[in-house]
């Protein structure tokens, strides 16, 4: 399935649902497909979807538009789907994040959980990083448990 046309949309409120996803960027072009994603132990919304049209120069209008509007009282980040980088805290600046909290509290070891796609289908463990790894290796370069 082509990636082209779908938009990976962030920051939104754990309130917004499919229908009200649609609803805001059904203005732009006809929707194929909209996913709010779930937490699959809570059921709860994970604060990001995607929005697929038919037509991909629909998809390019509605991101220009809605990058950084409110939607459902929160601020929401709009980018093309499978362009990692575009704004989102990626596992580097987690990586980051965790190995200063560590330090700052004196603990050896921090769990780091990440969206890995279809990594994590095929192994759900944590990626677990400690800070001598993450200051050796530098951040980004996690390990998972054995």
């Amino acid at each position: 399935m082509s990636d082209e046309g779908k938009l990976f949309v962030g920051g939104l409120s754990f309130d917004t649902t499919e229908q009200s996803l649609a609803e805001a960027f059904s203005k732009y072009g006809n929707i194929s497909k909209c996913d709010v994603i779930m937490d699959r132990e809570t059921g709860r919304p994970r604060g990001f979807g995607f929005v697929k049209y038919d037509n991909p120069e629909d998809a390019k209008d509605a991101m220009d538009a809605m990058n950084g509007q409110s939607l459902d009282g929160r601020t929401i980040r709009v980018n093309e789907a499978g362009q990692g980088g575009g704004g989102g805290r990626g596992v580097t600046v987690v990586a980051e994040e965790a190995a200063a909290m560590a330090a700052k509290t004196e603990v050896t070891e921090v769990a780091v959980e990440v969206d890995t796609g279809a990594a994590e289908a095929e192994a759900d463990t944590p990626l677990v990083a400690d800070t001598g790894t993450i200051n050796r290796l530098g951040p980004g370069r996690l390990r998972r448990p054995f």
